[in-house]
């Protein structure tokens, strides 16, 4: 049985069976410096949405995250990745100029690259955290003891280690 932390959307309420909120958080966007090598703390910061028009922008291959990212940004050019380090490998490489996802993503690739990565200054489209498993009996025995974990754990401290590490 495997499990994961899962956005809480409604196209999953048929599969997942999910622990108490955890975490509330926004989508970012993470954009890299123009014309930067690396440690190098001096670049050009998109200042606007529109200062995306015509860039390409990654996003990850879900119909939520591809819908979130065409609504705000209706005139950039969208590529698809099925995982997140491909988005992150991509955007180091310059072939994309930002990515639309969750907050601790955004902020784990920051940490992980300063100078290189960085976060477009508004929140887009809010987000509550569980810990999900397959909706069914022994997935229901774990949430029930992930949510007993999740009483007795310091959740900032354990975010601050997951996106600082």
């Amino acid at each position: 049985m495997a499990g994961g932390i899962f956005p809480r959307l409604k196209e999953y309420q048929n599969d997942i069976d999910y622990s108490n909120v955890f975490r509330i958080s926004a989508y970012r966007m993470a954009i890299r410096y123009e014309n930067t090598i690396w440690g190098n703390e001096t670049g050009v910061i998109y200042s606007t949405l529109s200062d995306f028009d015509g860039k390409p922008l990654g996003s990850l291959n879900d119909e939520y995250y591809k819908d979130l990212t065409k609504t705000n940004f209706p005139n950039s050019e969208i590529f698809t990745f099925e995982n997140i380090y491909d988005i992150y490998t991509t955007l180091l490489l310059e072939d994309i100029k930002g990515c639309l996802l969750d907050k601790p993503f955004v902020d784990y690739f920051t940490n992980r690259y300063p100078g290189r990565i960085t976060t477009y200054p508004k929140e887009f489209d809010d987000n509550n955290y569980g810990f999900g498993f397959q909706k069914n009996e022994e997935g229901e025995k774990l949430v029930k003891e992930f949510n007993e974990f999740l009483s007795k754990t310091d959740i900032d401290a354990l975010y601050y280690k997951w996106t600082h590490t």
